[in-house]
């Protein structure tokens, strides 16, 4: 899930008219209902959400709903797993699953105490699992059962990566490890040089992390054997990605190193003028890059750069349209071949965004609004 940049939320007025909206105007929107003045287009209106320009944007609303806004707790965690999205509100963790076809609520739990922070849910068959600092729970996806919980061997800040039962974390002491969900025993470890602050990342039957120190590492995720292992010269704190043979690693040093995922070798190192802090998309050959306060650029596969715009955007999804991004408060679409803005909307502040790979779009808005866009057909 993409986080942005938020703002202040919205006025009491609006936010009393927003939890109303998740009793009265929870609507699917059905085949045939995307014309102006049907049930989901009069329901965004009164979100303040613009049908019209959502749909030149290439969308069209098939749900909204409403939450806490993010300065009363709000939704902290916003993942689509299958037919299911799994919403973490804070400071009291009440966890929801909620149907992705119509955003209807399935089940409400309150997980874990007060005092542990939840992190990203994942999914593994017919059980969810979400883990705080010390502890991983796993719940029943149909109705939120509660069904094991296990004490973690390290202390962890962000949510793991399953790979077969496996959860594999990194840890605050610079510790990777993989938990056994069958065993609730940790399977194998290795120290790192320092802190690990974002997720792991899955590369076939491999295991990549990068730490605050700047070293990196590919392991074998079965059995935790290193597979090569080098270093950038500043922090990197913002998750890596996937693209084509490659991994992209971007540090506080200024740099992006696509490194060849057999290997380490660099395939290519792009140098930025700003530390880099967000995750860049990976879209076929080319690679759009987020520098904060400093816009975002558009790079080929020879690490070459190709546009440059002074937009501060995060690029969230890519169509045949173009490239979707979500700045401080809004949506707009650019030209993959320019970086041109072809189309835009305010949304409002815009906290987490998630993109499915049949193109839709989860949305998440600091005043606890939670849209569902499809492509328009």
């Amino acid at each position: 899930m993409t986080r942005s940049p938020s703002r202040a939320p919205s006025s009491l007025p609006a936010r009393l008219l927003l939890a109303a909206l998740a009793a009265a105007l929870l609507l699917p929107l059905l085949p045939g209902c995307a014309s102006a003045g049907r049930p989901a287009d009069r329901a965004v209106r009164v979100a303040g959400l613009d049908p019209v320009a959502l749909r030149k944007l290439g969308f069209v609303p098939r749900w909204i709903s409403a939450a806490r806004p993010l300065r009363e707790g709000g939704l902290t965690q916003a993942r689509v797993l299958g037919e299911a999205v799994l919403l973490v509100e804070g400071p009291d963790n009440v966890v929801t699953a909620a149907d992705w076809g119509d955003g209807r609520q399935r089940w409400k739990k309150v997980i874990g105490l007060e005092s542990e922070d939840l992190f990203a849910p994942v999914r593994r068959e017919d059980s969810i699992y979400i883990n705080s600092s010390g502890r991983v729970f796993e719940l029943d996806v149909a109705n939120g059962d509660l069904l094991k919980v296990d004490k973690l061997g390290r202390p962890v800040g962000a949510g793991g990566v399953l790979r077969n039962d496996l959860l594999i974390f990194g840890g605050v002491n610079g510790r990777l490890f993989a938990h056994s969900v069958t065993t609730s025993h940790t399977a194998w470890q290795y120290q790192m040089s320092g802190n690990i602050s974002a997720s792991p990342l899955l590369s076939d039957g491999n295991v990549f992390v990068a730490d605050t120190v700047g070293t990196y590492g590919m392991f074998d995720a079965d059995t935790g054997d290193l597979v090569w292992r080098n270093h950038t010269f500043g922090p990197v704190t913002a998750a890596p990605v996937l693209h084509r043979g490659d991994v992209l690693v971007p540090s506080e040093d200024r740099s992006l190193y696509a490194l060849d995922r057999a290997t380490g070798a660099d395939s290519w190192i792009f140098r930025a003028t700003r530390p880099l802090k967000v995750s860049p998309l990976s879209v076929g050959r080319d690679v759009y890059l987020p520098v904060p306060g400093g816009g975002l650029i558009g790079i080929d596969n020879r690490g070459e750069i190709r546009w440059s715009i002074t937009l501060d955007a995060t690029p969230v999804l890519a169509s045949d349209r173009g490239i979707y991004a979500v700045t401080e408060d809004g949506l707009v679409l650019l030209d993959p071949a320019s970086g041109e803005v072809l189309a835009g909307t305010r949304t409002g502040a815009i906290t987490a965004t998630e993109a499915t790979e049949d193109g839709s779009l989860l949305m998440v808005f600091a005043d606890g609004r939670l849209l569902r866009l499809d492509p328009a057909g």
